[in-house]
């Protein structure tokens, strides 16, 4: 039969030894034993990533469609005020600048074409009393109910088109060279938007407005979410840091 342990028993003074020193202590719990700290920042991280692909996409769409609406969101920035280029028959012959807006004056023969447009019915005339002019067509509004007018002279103002520089009116032209002899067969040709002045239309420089508009409320987003991060990581770096110290007093009593 063993002799019952006393108080002087080596091996029992080495287990309390062990016990106060730590080695016979149980580990610390885990912080996040479930892991849901470490899934909401997978998930969070996740959504910071989609927003910069949000983000990024609309910026492409907001130069994608600067570099398709350039003439017309040029245009729609363009001075108020015409520039003069006089009478048709004074036309000098000189290069005229696309998508200015400009105003003349002269006789205007009727093509006795109309073509239906997103601003309504329009009617095509080419400009007589020189050679400048006859390289001038308008498209202007066609009065209701009015036929094929023969010539009209009055002034004209709105933009100016270099038809080398778009094909939108290509049949118009085609039309005006095969049944007109006054017609040029080679060299610049332009086309005057008769009414057309820099701000009417709207709908190109609100819409590029609306893609810049989004983009900047996921940057606001993108900054808020980088914020909020920082502020959580520097949060747990001082808890950590809380910790280490406090275990380091430990070890120290």
């Amino acid at each position: 039969m063993s002799e019952p342990r006393t108080d002087e028993d080596p091996r029992l003074e080495r287990e309390e030894q062990a016990f106060f020193d730590g080695g016979g202590a149980s580990p610390a719990p885990e912080a996040d034993p479930m892991g849901i700290g470490r899934r909401a920042d997978e998930r969070d991280q996740r959504r910071l990533r989609q927003q910069v692909w949000v983000f990024v996409l609309f910026l492409v769409l907001a130069g994608v469609l600067v570099f398709l609406l350039r003439g017309e969101l040029g245009y729609f920035f363009a001075p108020g005020q015409p520039v003069e280029l006089g009478a048709a028959e004074e036309l000098a012959p000189a290069p005229l600048a696309d998508g200015t807006f400009v105003r003349l004056s002269g006789v205007a023969r009727d093509m006795c074409i109309r073509a239906e447009v997103a601003s309504g019915r329009m009617r095509y005339l080419y400009l007589l009393g020189s050679e400048t002019g006859a390289r001038m067509l308008v498209q202007s509004p066609a009065p209701p109910g009015e036929g094929c007018a023969g010539a009209v002279e009055r002034s004209f103002e709105g933009r100016l088109r270099d038809l080398d520089r778009t094909d939108m009116y290509a049949a118009v032209l085609g039309y005006y060279r095969e049944n007109f002899p006054a017609a040029p067969r080679d060299g610049p040709m332009y086309l005057l938007e008769d009414g057309l002045r820099p701000r009417d239309r709207w709908a190109y420089p609100a819409a590029l407005a609306g893609l810049l508009l989004v983009a900047a409320a996921n940057a606001a987003l993108l900054v808020r979410r980088a914020r909020r991060r920082a502020r959580a990581g520097r949060v747990a770096g001082s808890d950590a840091g809380e910790g280490v110290h406090e275990d380091e007093g430990e070890e120290s009593r």
